[in-house]
């Protein structure tokens, strides 16, 4: 298994003091002898739980007091280990709860002290208990929060057996099989545990990148969260079960979906590599919404007999396009393209009697109604053979433009996936 984590500390727990002893006298070399022999035993049954064929498999060493490690065991599985600062200890596996086509990993969020998925928005306490509230990643939180979660909604604990060693960090941890949820469950612990006001920092959430950044906008948030990726490798299908890799998913209107090695940077993506491999993901027309997607850079990815059949995002993961959680057609006239707003404006047909749940506008300020739908960076324009957003900018000075357009809304972001002119 894998165990080259770097840890990640909790902010506020403090440290655990290193142990040793004051110099005194020699000790005889006749004292020193069983001494000796103490240690050699204890190294060779630790070398052998620890590497022997027949030893335990999934055995991770225990991070310091008030830190986070992450690892993957023996079948690609990922894995977070949490040591509290009273010397409680948590094994989860880093799969988030929250359902859709394309899975997710959540990531420590030092800051906040939660596991969070910044994409899909759930938060989990160290313990991998659900809270109910969340945060907008894909979704907004109204839409993630839980009234009263359950145990279907945490994350799944491992059993775990903890060899005594020193007492402190880098005990090994033997790691059994995953935990069965029970009908009971525990209080997640507080938010405001250590004395941190509640909330998850910029750092630990994924922003959608704006058509053009707002001139006094501050310099995006450096992600401070630990997660996989440091663990991606090139996926060359070399056993079943689950791999950290680097590569991106192409998903089609129709929701066909390639891999690529490189990111199709385009809009409407286009593989770069000269040989893309078609994969299926299982996702529908129904999804997409008539909608692209692009997910890539690290990844997780499950293999079964050599092909990929199951995906899953990281906290440092790049999304574009379409949640893949289905997506509205309208018909309207293209009226202003907002550029620093981040909005088109839309005159509505003369029978929509009421805003749509998506756009904002004022039901009652005139008809037809006008409404605005957020754009953002990856918003595909075809518009009067203009693919460009920015050609199209215009200021509240000039006359609405007057384009019949279909605009595609995504149903969870609420952005505009997609706005082109029609006859």
């Amino acid at each position: 298994m894998t165990d080259t984590t770097p840890t990640n500390s909790i902010p506020g727990d403090p440290p655990v003091a290193g142990s040793g002893s004051p110099d005194g006298p020699a000790e005889p070399t006749t004292r020193r002898w069983p001494v000796l022999v103490a240690v050699v035993i204890g190294v060779g049954l630790l070398g052998r739980l620890l590497f022997a064929v027949d030893a335990p498999a999934n055995v991770l060493l225990l991070p310091e007091a008030g830190t986070v490690r992450a690892a993957q065991l023996d079948d690609g599985t990922p894995v977070f280990a949490s040591h509290l600062a009273d010397d409680t200890v948590h094994v989860v596996e880093a799969f988030g709860t929250v359902d859709g086509p394309i899975g997710s990993l959540v990531g420590w969020c030092p800051a906040a002290r939660q596991f969070v998925d910044p994409h899909l928005g759930a938060l989990y306490d160290p313990a991998g208990l659900r809270y109910s509230a969340a945060i907008s990643g894909r979704a907004p939180a109204d839409l993630v929060a839980l009234d009263a979660p359950t145990p279907d909604d945490d994350l799944t604990s491992r059993e775990f057996e903890r060899i005594e060693g020193r007492g402190d960090a880098e005990d090994p941890l033997r790691i059994g099989e995953q935990v069965e949820p029970t009908d009971t469950r525990g209080a997640a612990s507080s938010p405001l545990a250590g004395g941190r006001p509640l909330g998850t920092p910029t750092s630990c959430r994924v922003e959608p990148e704006p058509l053009v950044p707002p001139l006094d906008a501050a310099p995006p948030a450096v992600n401070r969260m630990l997660d996989h990726s440091f663990q991606a490798t090139l996926l060359r299908l070399p056993r079943d079960g689950w791999h950290i890799t680097d590569g991106w998913l192409v998903v089609g209107r129709d929701g066909g979906t390639t891999w690529c090695r490189q990111d199709p940077a385009t809009i409407p993506p286009t593989c770069p590599d000269e040989a893309p491999v078609p994969i299926d993901m299982m996702i529908s027309p129904a999804d997409t919404g008539g909608g692209w997607a692009v997910i890539g850079g690290p990844l997780a990815a499950r293999v079964s007999e050599r092909r990929v059949v199951e995906l899953a995002v990281l906290p440092r993961t790049t999304w574009r396009g379409s949640s893949l959680r289905g997506a509205t057609r309208h018909e309207a006239v293209l009226r202003h393209v907002w550029d620093r707003r981040g909005e088109v404006e839309l005159e509505l047909p003369a029978d929509v009697q009421e805003v749509p749940s998506c756009m904002d506008g004022d039901s009652a300020s005139r008809s037809p109604l006008v409404a605005r739908v957020e754009i953002a960076a990856d918003t595909q324009f075809e518009v009067d053979g203009e693919t460009d957003p920015l050609t199209l900018a215009t200021s509240p000075a000039d006359d609405p433009m007057e384009v019949p357009v279909e605009v595609l809304v995504d149903d969870v972001t609420c952005r505009a996936l997609l706005v082109r002119s029609v006859d």
